[in-house]
């Protein structure tokens, strides 16, 4: 085999990618764009949630004495309206006009040995009723943890008879880590499709497209051998879905150097990843972009015309997509430290490639994965170059 005539027809197919303009929007803008969307979207949920809104109670009249009453009004947080019943707040929030509802039984209830009764009425569909319903638990919280200091204190009995125990928590700083878990989550999951999308819209014309074209024919009848017609080309792609997967990487370490207001809460820890971690990724990946490429290029030698290519090709993403969302669930579960799942292709990849983002080198792990889909890749373009040989590539419909 001529290695240059082989690296001449990669160029030839680079230079050809380069003219198309499909090649430069889907494989390279879109994914910066995607992950700017996704990033900004991402801010704009995470602002909204951790912003102290001012929540609007509907309280049926009461005394203004009322300990729990005065709590909400000396924390600030909350907008007091008076309804006429309970009955009427119910109304209010089932027509979707108020969040909370409340009324308060008797202070000091008639009974000692009986609590005074807040009765609370939410719509469990609402998010914001949820959450005000937990922000008013905590209030009553906190006065019944007062009142229960100051009987203590009346009767010469120290505070810490009412808790004997107290958990003391300290978060574990890692220093490799890329962002939030939710930006963690996604990060693997866009490398990974990437390295399929980036190359599947301009797979189809590579060899399919060919055959429709009659174009085929002269590369075929030229000195260059078929083998390295096919291993030219499966060069250029794996080149493309390598770039472009390195674009998700690549618009995540702007959007965080840039320190954004709006997506500056989703990196608390800055942007950084060493060079072993990025060494990692690309042991992983490569492998990776490989097999997606000759995966790719046999399917598009296998096909008759772009259609049918882009039909295969469809049914193929889905052996792609299926393993990269299922690798978003690994931080949640103990999946992740599964023997089975290091040898699952995708599966492994994107795992690993989150382990290296938190800087938590395993080199099973990494070699598993690599192994894996430099085997799985030297097959299937073993089955391109066979296809390539038949004269059967040639039939077009």
């Amino acid at each position: 085999m001529n290695w240059k005539r082989t690296r001449l027809i990669a160029g030839k197919e680079l230079m050809e990618m380069k003219r198309d303009k499909r090649v430069v929007t889907s494989a390279l803008m879109m994914p910066i764009l995607l992950i700017f969307v996704f990033l900004f979207l991402f801010g704009m949920i995470q602002k909204s949630v951790t912003k102290q809104d001012t929540i609007e109670l509907h309280v049926v009249k009461t005394s203004t004495d009322h300990p729990i009453v005065k709590a909400f009004e000396q924390s600030g947080k909350f907008k007091i309206k008076e309804i006429e019943s309970l009955e009427a707040g119910e109304k209010l929030v089932r027509d979707g006009k108020a969040r909370l509802a409340l009324s308060f039984s008797a202070f000091p209830p008639s009974d000692p040995n009986e609590p005074s009764v807040v009765q609370a009425r939410y719509d469990a569909s609402e998010v914001k009723s949820e959450v005000a319903l937990r922000v008013i638990e905590g209030v009553v919280e906190g006065v019944n943890k007062k009142s229960l200091e100051t009987v203590l204190a009346t009767k010469a009995i120290p505070k810490v008879a009412a808790e004997p125990f107290k958990v003391e928590a300290k978060k574990v700083e890692i220093k490799e880590a890329l962002g939030t878990s939710m930006i963690l989550a996604m990060i693997p999951y866009l490398i990974v499709l990437w390295a399929f999308y980036g190359g599947m819209g301009i797979v189809g014309d590579m060899i399919a497209g060919e055959k429709e074209k009659q174009t085929l024919e002269t590369l075929l009848i030229s000195p260059v051998n078929r083998a390295e017609v096919a291993l030219g080309k499966f060069l250029a792609l794996a080149l493309l879905c390598l770039i472009s997967s390195l674009t998700v990487l690549i618009g995540i370490l702007i959007i965080g150097k840039l320190n954004l207001p709006l997506t500056r809460g989703l990196f608390p820890q800055g942007v950084s990843i060493s060079l072993a971690s990025l060494g990692a990724i690309f042991a992983v990946l490569v492998p990776l972009v490989a097999l997606f490429a000759a995966g790719m290029i046999a399917v598009s030698t296998f096909a008759k015309n772009t259609r049918e290519a882009q039909t295969h090709l469809t049914l193929m993403s889905f052996l792609v997509l299926l393993p990269a969302v299922f690798g978003q669930l690994v931080g949640i579960t103990d999946i992740g430290k599964s023997m089975a799942v290091k040898f699952v292709p995708v599966l492994n990849s994107s795992t690993t490639i989150r382990n290296a983002l938190l800087g938590k080198l395993d080199g099973f792990d990494i070699a598993a994965a690599a192994g894996i889909n430099l085997v799985l890749a030297a097959f299937a373009l073993w089955i391109a170059i066979r296809l390539f040989r038949k004269e059967s590539v040639l039939t077009r419909v």
